[in-house]
């Protein structure tokens, strides 16, 4: 079908991406947002950095517990003879 171009009054195909005489956008291209794919994709990555995190987490805090000294020891107190 043949539609007139808004610019220059041409008669031009309603497929055209832009007027081939004067060059003015006709039916511009919209740009695509994210697929299915890279949504899903962006989230399967934040759930393994979060996962990597807290593992990372759940490792130090079991190695100050485990390698920290043990308090119930008691310390020996030399004591000084009095004079």
């Amino acid at each position: 079908m043949l539609v007139n171009c808004p610019e220059c009054n041409k008669r031009i195909s309603d497929n055209a991406e832009a007027c081939p005489n004067c060059g003015h956008p006709i039916n511009p291209i919209k740009p695509k947002g994210e697929g299915c794919f890279l949504q899903t994709l962006n989230i399967g990555c934040a759930t393994v950095l979060i996962g990597f995190v807290i593992v990372f987490l759940l490792a130090m805090a079991v190695s100050l517990f485990r390698f920290s000294p043990n308090k119930s020891e008691k310390t020996e107190i030399k004591k000084s003879p009095n004079k």
